[in-house]
């Protein structure tokens, strides 16, 4: 069955077929094409159709993924926020260490290192050590303990013990050390 048409109506049918397939094709304008087409024939399937569908399946997926990366996230922050509370820990007990030194090496008393640890925060010095000299070129006699030892037979490695056993239990080293002269005591009056 041949249909005759005329030049016009085939040119015009040319022109059409063109401008529905740009229409259907250039991204600009495929979405409203197809969006007014549906309006048209509600059966026709569209880009937001597929689209729409694509999100449905995937849904449970990406909620899936998304709170797997918030318990993620979280577990990165409480091991990045015990890593800080680590290295301030450490850095605590590192000066507790060097004061402890100091205290030791240079006969300081409590209020000597008071005074030191006041001039490290007025001057923002985070050297104990600095701080000390600072306060001893300042200061010609920075408070230290006045006594001495009598005794002659100084073992320093007893000394470390002792500092060892006085910074692991303050109480318990004190009790050991009463004790101890209070035998002295005892022995010098058993001797008399």
């Amino acid at each position: 069955m041949a249909v005759e048409i005329e030049e016009s109506e085939l040119e015009q049918l040319q022109k059409a077929y063109g401008l529905l397939s740009e229409l259907s094709t250039k991204p600009d304008a495929k979405r409203h094409f197809e969006r007014a087409l549906k309006t048209v024939v509600p059966t026709v399937e569209t880009d937001d159709d597929r689209e729409a569908l694509a999100q449905e399946l995937a849904k449970p997926h990406l909620d899936k993924i998304e709170a797997l990366t918030g318990k993620i996230e979280e577990m990165f922050k409480r091991d990045e926020d015990r890593r800080a509370e680590d290295a301030k820990r450490a850095e605590e007990a590192d000066l507790m260490g060097r004061f402890g030194r100091l205290a030791a090496q240079e006969g300081l008393t409590e209020e000597g290192l008071e005074r030191v640890k006041k001039l490290m925060l007025e001057r923002s010095i985070p050297d104990p050590e600095a701080a000390f000299a600072l306060l001893k070129r300042n200061e010609p006699e920075p408070v230290v303990r006045t006594w001495q030892s009598t005794r002659f037979d100084n073992d320093f490695g007893q000394k470390t013990t002792d500092l060892k056993k006085l910074f692991a239990d303050e109480d318990r080293w004190l009790d050991e050390e009463i004790g101890n002269i209070m035998d002295e005591f005892a022995q010098a009056r058993r001797a008399a």
